[in-house]
C-alpha cells in the first residue's frame, strides 16, 4: 500500500503544524482509498476537547491530543458529504527524542474510531537550528492481541 496526497495540502499540514510546535497537532484526513492506494485529497481540522471532561475510562494519557468518539463520527459525515471517505488521522511528535513510531495508545483510538490508516509526522528543531527536520510514517492501526496463561 502507498499513501499519495498534492504537494499543495501536505505544505498546508506542515505549515499547521509548525505554528502548533512545540505542541502536538491533528487532523483528520479525508480522501479515497483504491487496492493499492491512500489518497489523501483533504487535511481536515479537528476539534479538540478538553482532555480532563468527560473522558471514557482507561483512555489514554490526558495531556496528549484528545478528541472524542463524536468528533470521530463528525469527520466521518463531513467527509461523506464532501463526497469523500474518512481515511484516519495524521499526528506530529514534536520533540527530537521522539520518533515517528505510533504508541499503543495511538493504535487503540485509531481502531476504536475505525480509522484505515494513520499518519505519524516527526517534526522537530534540531539543537543549534532553527530549519524544522520532518520525517512521516504511515501505519494501519492494529488492535493489541490478548494474552493468557493457561493451566497445564
Amino acid at each position: 500500500m502507498k499513501v499519495c496526497t498534492s504537494k499543495s495540502a501536505w505544505k498546508g499540514f506542515l505549515r499547521r503544524a509548525k505554528r502548533a510546535h512545540p505542541l502536538e497537532h491533528v487532523e483528520a484526513l479525508w480522501g479515497h482509498e483504491t487496492v493499492d492506494t491512500f489518497r489523501i485529497a483533504k487535511f481536515a481540522p479537528i476539534r479538540l476537547g478538553d482532555p480532563t471532561k468527560g473522558a471514557e475510562p482507561n483512555d489514554p494519557e490526558v495531556d496528549g491530543l484528545y478528541y472524542t468518539r463524536k468528533e470521530a463520527k463528525r469527520q466521518k459525515k463531513l467527509a461523506k458529504e464532501a463526497g469523500m471517505t474518512f481515511l484516519g488521522t495524521v499526528h506530529t511528535h514534536p520533540h527530537i527524542d521522539h520518533e515517528h513510531v505510533p504508541s499503543e495508545t495511538d493504535h487503540i483510538i485509531a481502531v476504536k474510531d475505525g480509522e484505515k490508516m494513520m499518519g505519524i509526522v516527526h517534526l522537530y528543531k534540531p539543537k543549534r537550528s532553527a530549519r524544522f527536520q520532518c520525517t512521516v510514517r504511515w501505519w494501519f492501526p492494529q488492535q493489541p492481541l490478548l494474552f493468557e496463561i493457561l493451566e497445564d
